[in-house]
């Protein structure tokens, strides 16, 4: 389902459609983008000991998003049993102000 709000969360448009079998699934996020977003938040992060962060960086012609950066920068295949669940909400896409 997808459901596009404005600022003051009003229903703009929604639509809702069952998946095709044999469709492809393609990422947008670009490798080296990302990795420079990472950089910048955490340099960020630094300078105004800030406790958390978000960049998301977005293609404005296609809405492609090109990068999502988030703390801590961890990889998916190594689930460290360090963190516990909640570190690894993602804020940019789970919360709504």
């Amino acid at each position: 389902m997808y459901t596009a709000m404005d600022a003051r969360r009003k229903v703009l448009g929604s639509s809702e459609h069952d998946p095709e079998p044999g469709q492809n699934l393609v990422l947008t996020v670009d490798e080296n983008i990302q990795f420079m977003a990472e950089r910048a938040l955490d340099h960020a992060m630094a300078k105004t000991q800030a406790l958390n962060g978000t960049v998301v960086i977005q293609d404005v012609h296609t809405g492609q998003i090109l990068a999502l950066a988030i703390p801590p920068h961890v990889q998916p295949q190594s689930d460290s049993p360090h963190h516990a669940r909640p570190v690894y909400a993602n804020h940019a896409v789970s919360d709504v102000l």
